[in-house]
């Protein structure tokens, strides 16, 4: 199976003029109903957050690739959760997470910052590697393409995707990285599909090897966030495998 790349895999293509004045025209059409928390217009992005500060600088023109280069919604929206009540204070704290598609890698920067010792990887990972000097993050950057080969051979606590997925044909190769990062203990975070295809698609999948809890839908997100496209929240748990019986 060819493996594709994760976090914004067109080959490293440069997009073309109309590839960016088409997301351009879909962000700037929703930038009366919501606020720089959902999408970004180019330039240096600033986020608050409880422990931290994350400053994103988005490149429209990226010559290495056209979609890591910029801050999707979902990623905003793992991080606006893990910054949320839902954790109590000192949670993250020693907690082993792998970021995959970390794309500008915003969420990992909030994880470290809350004392998670984190791997933010992607197959692009430049984009992110800029984020994380230039906050000073102690996150550890990486590249990694998903497949059935585990990142580490130590199971991570916690992994996290955040609108990792833009085409139906992704769906596999992020269910073998999911799985192969992780044991029954480790919770899986995925929040954001650039498309309803792409989300069917991986769900389906996701549902054969994970009990899928949905955490969050659009409606659920505090006001300044509003839902566009695929963005619910899911957390996902290896199956526990049904003791063979013996006669």
């Amino acid at each position: 199976m060819t493996r594709r790349k994760p976090g914004g895999s067109h080959g490293g293509r440069r997009r073309s003029p109309e590839e960016v004045l088409k997301l351009r025209e879909a962000r700037a059409a929703r930038k009366e109903d919501c606020t720089l928390e959902d999408v970004g217009f180019g330039g240096v992005l600033r986020y608050e957050f409880s422990d931290c500060a994350v400053e994103v600088s988005e490149d429209w023109h990226s010559e290495k690739d056209g979609i890591a280069a910029l801050q999707w919604a979902g990623g905003v929206r793992l991080a606006r959760f893990f910054d949320s009540k839902r954790f109590e204070p000192g949670f993250w704290v020693g907690k082993r997470v792998l970021e995959l598609g970390a794309g500008c890698g915003l969420t990992s920067c909030v994880l470290a910052a809350k004392g998670a010792k984190v791997d933010c990887t992607d197959a692009e990972p430049s984009f992110a590697s800029a984020t994380v000097e230039g906050n000073a993050s102690t996150a550890a950057v990486h590249r990694y393409v998903w497949s059935s080969e585990p990142f580490s051979l130590v199971p991570y606590d916690v992994v996290v995707a955040g609108d990792c997925l833009y085409h139906e044909t992704h769906a596999t190769d992020l269910c073998f990285a999911l799985e192969a990062n992780g044991d029954d203990d480790t919770d899986v975070y995925v929040c954001g599909a650039v498309s309803p295809e792409a989300h069917r698609a991986f769900v389906g999948l996701a549902t054969d090897r994970f009990d899928v809890d949905l955490l969050l839908t659009g409606g659920d997100w505090a006001p300044g966030v509003v839902d566009w496209d695929e963005r619910s929240l899911l957390r996902l748990r290896k199956k526990k495998k049904k003791a063979s019986k013996t006669s």
